[in-house]
C-alpha cells in the first residue's frame, strides 16, 4: 500500500510522523510506504527571517503569526508530547517557555496576567518560536529520503480505484490514499470538489491585515520576569511582542483594511510609516522601540477557508490550513493542524488495521469509515473555535472610545473572576499570534 502526503509543512510532517509512529506498532501495517511530496525545496538549517510572500500568490500562510513566528498553545505541545518526547523537548529548548499572557491597553494600563498553564499534572505552557523552529524539529526527525521536492498538478481517480498524481514539471506517481496538507490552495481540495466548485470554496480575504517580523532587541524586563507574552489592545488594531527564543524578540501588528491590499506595489518605507502612525499614540516604549528598529516590507492579508461539507472523498484526505483554515489570532492554526495528523493516525490504524489483518474491510471501505470518524471527531472542535474567532474579530477592527473601553472592562473582568479564568485563557490563546 502506498501513501502520499502532498505538503511538507508542519501538518505534513506531523502526519508522517504520527503514521510512522503509529503503524509501527501495528505489524500489518509496518509495511505502508509514505512518501512526503513538497514543492519547495527549504533549507534545513532553523534562521530567523522575515517572511515574505514570494511564490504564494499573495497569500501568507494562515497558520503562522506575521513575519514568521508562532505560538504553540498547551494542546499542540499535549500533542508533541504524545508524537516524541525528543521533538518536544528540541521545540521547547529552542523556542521560549511563555508562562502568562499579559494583556495591556494601548492607553498605557495592565489589564490583566494570565496563566497559560492547561492546568493538568504535569502542566503544558504555551511556547512561542519562530515558525521554522517547529517545523526544523519535525523535518529533522523525517528520514530525507521520504521527501521528493515535486509540485502537485492534479490527481486523477483511476478505474482501478488508485490515484494518480500528476507533476508540474512531469513524472506520475500512484498511491492507494493521499493526504493533502498543502494549505489555503490546496491542490488536493480542487481534487476532491473539482474545478467547478474552485471559486466556492475558495479563500476569502477577512478585511484584515498583519505586519511583523523579529527584531534584535534585548528581551524586556517582563518578558524574562514572567515568562509572558505581551498583547497590546487598542482603537484601532492589534500589536503584540513575544520572545522568539531566550534571545530574539517576535512582534506583530494587525489593523482593518476593507480593500485587499497589493502586496506587488507596496512601499517599504510608507509601509514602516503607516505602523508607526497606527501606533504613535499607544503609550508603552517598548513599541515604538520595536518599530523604530523593524523591518517592515510585507503585508499579510488574513484569509479564511470557507466551511468545508466534507474532509476527504475517494482515498483522499484533507488536514490544517487545507481543511480549515483558521485566523492568524486564533492561536490554534498549527496546533489544530497537529490535532489533525494525531487524530488521521489513529482512526487510519484503527480501520486499515481491520482491513489489513482481519480481512473484515475492503480497502475502499477502511478508508470510507476512516473519513467519516476523521470529520465527525475534529470537525466539531474546529467549528468551536471559529465560532469564538468570529466573536473576538471586532477586537481587530476599529472601534469608537465605548467599544474600546467596553474590551477592557470585559478582559479585566475576566481576570478578576475566577470562575472565568477558564475562558480569559481561552481569549488568551486565541489573541496569540499562531
Amino acid at each position: 500500500m502506498q501513501i502520499v502526503i502532498v505538503g511538507g509543512g508542519i501538518a505534513g510532517f506531523s502526519a508522517y510522523l504520527f503514521l510512522r509512529k503509529r503503524f509501527k506498532s501495528h505489524p500489518s501495517l509496518s509495511s505502508i510506504s509514505i512518501k512526503i511530496f513538497e514543492s519547495h525545496n527549504t533549507s534545513p538549517t532553523p534562521e530567523y527571517v522575515n517572511a515574505t510572500l514570494e511564490g504564494q500568490q499573495g497569500l501568507a500562510s494562515s497558520s503562522a503569526i506575521v513575519g514568521g513566528g508562532l505560538a504553540i498553545s498547551p494542546n499542540g505541545m499535549r500533542v508533541l508530547r504524545d508524537l516524541d518526547l525528543g521533538i518536544h523537548r528540541a521545540f521547547t529548548e529552542q523556542g521560549f517557555l511563555c508562562e502568562h499572557f499579559t494583556f495591556k491597553a494601548a492607553r498605557g494600563f495592565q489589564l490583566v496576567k494570565a496563566s497559560t498553564s492547561d492546568g493538568r499534572k504535569p502542566p503544558e505552557y504555551c511556547v512561542s518560536s519562530s515558525r521554522h523552529g517547529l517545523w526544523d524539529c519535525l523535518r529533522k526527525a523525517v528520514e530525507p529520503e521520504a521527501i521528493v521536492f515535486k509540485e502537485l498538478s492534479e490527481i486523477v481517480k483511476q478505474q482501478n480505484g488508485r490515484l494518480l498524481l500528476r507533476f508540474v514539471k512531469g513524472g506520475d506517481e500512484e498511491a492507494d490514499l493521499v493526504i493533502g496538507a498543502d494549505g489555503v490552495r490546496s491542490a488536493v481540495k480542487k481534487a476532491i470538489f473539482g474545478e467547478e466548485n474552485d471559486e466556492k470554496y475558495a479563500p476569502r480575504y477577512e478585511g484584515l491585515i498583519g505586519v511583523g517580523g523579529f527584531v534584535d532587541l534585548p528581551l524586556p524586563a517582563e518578558v524574562q520576569r514572567d515568562k509572558s507574552m505581551l498583547h497590546y489592545m487598542g482603537p484601532n488594531g492589534g500589536f503584540g511582542v513575544a520572545a522568539a527564543s531566550p534571545s530574539k524578540l517576535v512582534w506583530w501588528s494587525s489593523t482593518e483594511c476593507p480593500d485587499l491590499p497589493d502586496r506587488t506595489t507596496v512601499d517599504p518605507v510608507g509601509l514602516k510609516k503607516q505602523v508607526a502612525d497606527r501606533h504613535r499614540s499607544w503609550k508603552d516604549p517598548l513599541i515604538q522601540e520595536t518599530i523604530k528598529v523593524a523591518d517592515v516590507s510585507t503585508i499579510y492579508p488574513f484569509w479564511t477557508t470557507p466551511e468545508l461539507p466534507t474532509w476527504g472523498d475517494g482515498g483522499m484526505f484533507l488536514i490544517g490550513d487545507a481543511a480549515h483554515t483558521l485566523q492568524p489570532y486564533s492561536g490554534q492554526g498549527a496546533s489544530q493542524a497537529m490535532e489533525d495528523a494525531q487524530m488521521l493516525s489513529l482512526v487510519l490504524t484503527h480501520y486499515l488495521g481491520k482491513s489489513e489483518r482481519e480481512h473484515d474491510l475492503s480497502l475502499h471501505e477502511a478508508m470510507a469509515l476512516s473519513m467519516k470518524a476523521f470529520y465527525d471527531i475534529r470537525s466539531p472542535r474546529i467549528s468551536m473555535i471559529q465560532q469564538w474567532v468570529k466573536k473576538i474579530t471586532s477586537t481587530k477592527k476599529d472601534q469608537g472610545i465605548v467599544a474600546e473601553y467596553t474590551l477592557y472592562l470585559v478582559i479585566w473582568l475576566l481576570g478578576k473572576m475566577p470562575i472565568l479564568s477558564k475562558r480569559l485563557r481561552s481569549h488568551s490563546k486565541s489573541a496569540a499570534a499562531d
